[in-house]
């Protein structure tokens, strides 16, 4: 589940809500009938999926903290 901040109001999703994410952006991308709507869709999933890999490593980085 996402985590506000309560000064920026800004969320925080962890690896696996990334993957959702885009997850979530290929099933639409597949029902989309417009091209350039279809093509948004996918890049913002691949964008998801590239921040899903950038928080997994901190993830993993952090749980090798004492």
């Amino acid at each position: 589940m996402p985590q506000f901040e309560e000064a920026g109001r800004r969320m925080s999703y962890n690896a696996q809500e990334c993957l959702d994410k885009a997850k979530e952006c290929e099933r639409i991308a597949l029902q989309a009938k417009d091209r350039d709507a279809k093509a948004t869709l996918i890049e913002i999933a691949q964008q998801w999926r590239e921040l899903a890999r950038q928080k997994g490593e901190l993830e993993r980085d952090r749980s090798h903290l004492p």
